[in-house]
């Protein structure tokens, strides 16, 4: 227990929003830099039921930070794929391996002792009127009378859908949407310990100028398959029910009957960046860390979540509250460097939104037949702007003129707002 100037007492230094891989990431993260931590979510003990992948050198570079085992990451990988299989208009093995991670594992390797776990529903938040200390209202239980946690700092990461309002839509809104299903690898064997990052072969019956989906098929080392019809980026999610009805043209309907397991994502993209003011510090998917062009957010958050604990820490010791602390924090979740580079990766989106049909299967066809360095920064989200423009730059030199001229954006059909201007050269 920690206390606040005037002398009074507060439950603790940071109060941690969320039960997700980005909150339990935040949690440690602050933990280890000895603040008292409580983190605070309906169930805080649910399992985590998403499918989170990664390419494989971001995974383990995490370790690199000095605050990750590099077994732990090891042991929290499921399955490994050393060559995805890339299908544009033809099928290309990619030079880069990717991994699903063990929810579990992943689980374990991010607790810490020092952080109080407690249930309740965050209400709001707000910033208390003595001490610069902050204000989180819970409600305990379902119906039952809220009360007050008093903290020098909260973090939000109860997801995109933000519990507390940290999470806005702004700007073009864009959203990944997919369905899918887990089958025995006997009911899709030409899946069985393969990976198809992305096969964008239209499904049959599906017309040429239609919202193009792809395949991503994952056979896993445990004998299952997951099996996901995906909309990459659109202005509004597919409905579930023509994702299921592509899937079941693609893969059939018998093998779609044999499901153990479904799974429905819907992850906004571009969102813009919570960085107003306000009591509370935004983070993961709360602090629009899906990315642009891919919609991965978890390693993202595993990586921002020290240098964002830092920040609270160092501001803490220097006196900051209230305010100015989760100005601090804001910063250090959207440094200047990356928010110039989440420019770039707005563009892109932008030229993504506008792709139909055949398009979508040209353009990665192009980007699957460059070297993986080439191209990784495009998916990456802590890279200078400068690296995202080269690679911006190499597919626009190399690509056919057909891509090329995909390169510049066009208004979306669903598009809310025009589109992005195009970038400049970073300096």
């Amino acid at each position: 227990m920690t206390t606040r100037g005037a002398g009074a007492p507060l439950d603790a230094d940071v109060l941690v929003v969320g039960a997700g891989p980005a909150a339990r990431a935040a949690a440690r993260a602050c933990a280890r830099m000895a603040l008292d931590v409580v983190l605070v979510a309906p169930d805080p003990a649910a399992p985590w039921h998403q499918t989170y992948g990664a390419w494989e050198d971001d995974w383990l570079a995490l370790a690199g930070l000095g605050v990750y085992e590099a077994d732990a990451l090891r042991a929290a990988v499921r399955t490994r794929w050393a060559r995805p299989v890339l299908r544009g208009l033809v099928a290309r093995e990619v030079d880069r391996a990717y991994v699903a991670i063990d929810n579990g594992a992943l689980a374990r390797a991010l607790a810490h002792p020092g952080v109080e776990v407690r249930a309740g529903r965050a209400l709001d938040s707000r910033v208390a009127q003595a001490g610069g200390a902050v204000t989180l209202a819970v409600e305990p239980a379902p119906g039952a009378t809220s009360v007050e946690l008093h903290a020098r700092a909260i973090v939000d990461a109860s997801g995109a859908r933000s519990l507390l309002g940290t999470h806005r839509w702004g700007g073009r809104r864009a959203v990944q949407s997919a369905w899918g299903v887990v089958v025995p690898e006997s009911a899709a064997p030409d899946h069985a310990g393969r990976c198809t990052f992305m096969d964008w072969t239209p499904a049959p019956g599906a017309h040429d100028d239609a919202d193009p989906t792809f395949l991503y098929a994952l056979g896993f080392s445990d004998g299952t398959v997951l099996l996901e019809e995906t909309s990459l980026v659109r202005t509004a999610p597919l409905d579930a029910a023509l994702l299921r009805d592509r899937l079941e043209r693609r893969v059939g309907a018998e093998v779609v009957a044999r499901a153990v397991a479904t799974e429905r994502v819907v992850i906004p993209m571009g969102e813009t960046l919570p960085l107003s003011e306000g009591a509370a510090v935004a983070f993961g998917a709360a602090a629009s860390y899906a990315h642009p062009v891919t919609g991965y957010s978890v390693a993202v958050s595993l990586a921002a979540a020290p240098r964002v604990a830092r920040a609270l820490a160092r501001g803490m010791v220097d006196g900051a509250a209230g305010p100015r602390l989760a100005r601090l924090g804001r910063r250090a979740a959207w440094p200047r460097a990356a928010r110039r580079a989440r420019r770039l990766h707005r563009y892109g989106m932008g030229i993504l939104l506008a792709l139909r049909g055949r398009e979508a299967a040209a353009f990665f066809d192009a980007l699957a037949g460059m070297p993986a360095r080439s191209w990784a920064p495009l998916m990456a989200t802590w890279v200078p702007a400068r690296r995202v423009a080269g690679a911006m730059a190499r597919m626009s030199l190399s690509a056919p003129w057909a891509v090329r001229r995909m390169l510049v954006p066009r208004r979306p059909r669903h598009a809310v707002g025009g589109a992005p201007p195009p970038p400049s050269p970073p300096r």
